[in-house]
């Protein structure tokens, strides 16, 4: 089902996608399974992602996170912080392009915070 959401929104759009990724979850918790839960929620912390649900795709991602490092899966945690890198440099980048700084140092800032923001956010969580 997993694989089939990320198809979906690749052939048929978000919208669609999205679906398929709420039913992923909702059979996942009714099957009590923790892993197929973990992976609908990042699914749909993309598809959140892409939509510009900025937010709400940062708490998907980190309700993913806690459930991956309750099964410590390692590869799937690493997914998953890199996921929240990227909602973080997308929103220090909308954050930034609203300022008025000169472009030369609007780049050079962006870059640098997000990098060291995110970079210390993933050692943060990572396990013991």
């Amino acid at each position: 089902m997993r694989v089939l959401g990320r198809a979906a929104v690749r052939q048929s759009g978000l919208e669609f996608g999205k679906s398929l990724a709420e039913r992923h979850l909702s059979f996942s918790r009714l099957n009590k399974d923790p892993w197929e839960e973990a992976w609908a929620l990042q699914n749909l912390g993309k598809i959140a992602q892409a939509q510009g649900r900025l937010a709400e795709a940062r708490e998907l991602q980190d309700t993913a996170l806690t459930l991956f490092q309750r099964l410590e899966d390692k590869r799937a945690m690493a997914m998953t912080l890199l996921n929240l890198c990227v909602v973080a440099l997308i929103k220090r980048t909308l954050a930034a392009m609203l300022s008025s700084r000169p472009v030369q140092q609007l780049v050079a800032t962006l870059i640098l915070n997000s990098l060291g923001a995110a970079l210390a956010n993933a050692h943060n969580r990572l396990p013991g």
